[in-house]
């Protein structure tokens, strides 16, 4: 059952079933939860899916999903107690407790056999109602008007689908007229008041792209005033796969520090989970080792760096060798998280790729390293395929645990975005996220 997902296999039934699962099939899956090869991966999908169902009734009794009736048969004398799960799950049944654990699989046997369970939640957050940075809401004629001709409105609150709904500082706000029509505005906590946003942005040559249907994409749009604000001290951005977000976060890097000198290091990280099983230990010095990490970084850096190098005083010198010069002279520097700790980062643009595989420890020490002058920048995808950390859900990362604490303070930026039909990569990419 682990060349598929659960979910998948039970989805493939054409009528009403009743899917009786078995201990042993839930001991399988807990032998083959850790790891990152495909086996590992839906091993920890179906039992992602099973905690999921315990939210909709009892395992044992069963529970209604669709058209289907999923039922969990594991009786408590078929535990080995020798087994230290199981011996605290009996635990639990003899004093008639509940079960704190962060183990999946634990949580789903407990279910199976009667026993109430949940996991710790201290630190976790809703993912599905996570802060987006955009309020889109209505406002009346005279109001627009008064924003066109002054540039702002002054007001900390807006009608948001028909309740009054108060606004976070760097907000970004869509405003709805009779007419149809849009403005678009960003909230300044510390004047109370929605401020125009520019007509036009660009960075090191790039603007904001367009969708599928010829329509200026305002995250990216959003997302490049947040990063080329220099009162905006971190910013986060969340949204699928070829979205633009690294690609955009880098432009600006290379624009604030090339051409700007506002900053004197462009500084990118990336958690080091590997996708599909591992290759071992790499040779080389910390640069050469976290090179194959930072493939997508380089590529690209090389596309935006490509065209200003090559008229680079009449000299072909390519993109790749202009990456390598930045790292050769300090200007670019690859890190692994694992490396930050007692570091003190001042001046300097850091970028966090892939930031929703971030424990939140390791979210909480990239954001304390950062020193006087520098910005902080996390790029992730809250989508459970996008998360390689077994031990991490879209509500418990390190990326959505600082959208959720940080936004409406004072320096802090966040836009994100679900729409698939926005990913800029290619037509392929777009599929690719739409359909598998």
């Amino acid at each position: 059952m682990l060349d598929r997902t659960l979910k998948n296999i039970i989805d493939g039934f054409n009528e009403p079933t009743e899917v009786i699962l078995p201990l042993v099939m839930l001991e399988e899956l807990d032998t083959f939860k850790k790891g990152y090869e495909i086996k590992n991966v839906h091993a920890r999908a179906a039992n992602s899916f099973l905690d999921e169902l315990r939210g909709h009734g009892e395992l044992h009794k069963g529970v209604k999903y669709g058209e289907h009736i999923v039922k969990v048969t594991v009786d408590i004398a078929d535990l080995d107690l020798g087994k230290v799960d199981y011996k605290i799950i009996n635990t639990a049944k003899e004093h008639d407790a509940v079960l704190i654990t962060q183990d999946i699989n634990e949580r789903v046997i407990a279910d199976a056999v009667g026993v109430e369970s949940t996991h710790y939640r201290h630190d976790d957050v809703d993912a599905e109602t996570l802060y987006t940075g955009i309020c889109v809401c209505d406002i009346s004629d005279e109001d627009i008007e008064d924003f066109i001709n002054k540039k702002y409105i002054r007001t900390n609150t807006v009608m948001r689908e028909g309740s009054e709904y108060e606004l976070h500082h760097n907000e970004f706000v869509i405003m709805k007229d009779s007419q149809g029509g849009e403005s678009e505005g960003i909230f300044d906590a510390e004047s109370g008041t929605i401020q125009q946003l520019q007509r036009n942005y660009e960075a090191f040559g790039i603007s904001p792209k367009r969708d599928t249907k010829g329509t200026l994409i305002q995250e990216q749009k959003f997302l490049m005033h947040l990063l080329l604000d220099k009162d905006t001290d971190f910013v986060s951005a969340i949204g699928p796969s070829g979205i633009g977000k690294t690609f955009i976060t880098l432009a600006v890097a290379l624009q604030k520090m090339l051409k700007e000198q506002e900053y004197s290091r462009i500084v990118v990280m990336r958690p080091l989970i590997p996708i599909g099983q591992e290759i071992g230990h790499l040779p080389g010095d910390k640069r050469e080792k976290l090179s194959p990490w930072m493939a997508s970084t380089t590529d690209n850096l090389e596309a935006l760096l490509a065209e200003e190098t090559f008229n680079r005083d009449n000299d072909c010198v390519s993109a790749r060798e202009v990456v390598e010069a930045m790292m050769d002279s300090g200007q670019l520097e690859f890190e692994g998280i694992s490396f930050i700790r007692g570091r003190s980062i001042p001046q300097q643009f850091i970028i966090v790729d892939d930031a929703q595989n971030l424990t939140v420890q390791e979210a909480t020490t990239i954001i304390t390293r950062a020193g006087e002058g520098s910005k902080v920048v996390f790029l992730g995808d809250l989508s459970e395929k996008q998360i390689d950390n077994h031990r991490l859900t879209p509500s418990s990362n390190g990326l959505a645990y600082a959208v959720d604490r940080l936004h409406g303070s004072v320096g802090i930026g966040h836009v994100s975005t679900l729409d698939e039909s926005k990913v800029v990569r290619s037509r392929l990419a777009r599929l690719g996220v739409e359909k598998l």
